[in-house]
């Protein structure tokens, strides 16, 4: 459904099917968003957030579910100055 919507402005990199694969792709492409279906039983969830986490290239992952719908849950690296870190911590709900 992305590269649908976003045609030749997305570029599907990869599905790996194991963590191992995941983590690969990760440290190989560098992607900008890496969509995650949180009800496969392959990949260890809490595992890939904390690679995400500890990353320094900006990036967001997306948790959805393919078997049903409801909410889907977006992190976003960013690198923040000092002052956008305090602004945020101050009012992390603006813009």
């Amino acid at each position: 459904m992305y590269a649908e919507r976003w045609g030749e402005k997305a570029s599907i990199i990869g599905m790996p099917t194991t963590m191992d694969e995941a983590l690969q792709a990760l440290e190989a492409y560098a992607p900008d968003l890496v969509i995650v279906d949180y009800d496969d039983k392959n990949i260890n969830r809490s595992e890939f957030l904390n690679r995400f986490v500890t990353g320094k290239a900006p990036m967001q992952v997306m948790l959805v579910s393919l078997q049903e719908s409801g909410q889907v849950v977006v992190y976003d690296r960013r690198n923040l100055t000092p002052a956008q870190a305090e602004n945020w911590l101050n009012n992390p709900w603006s813009e």
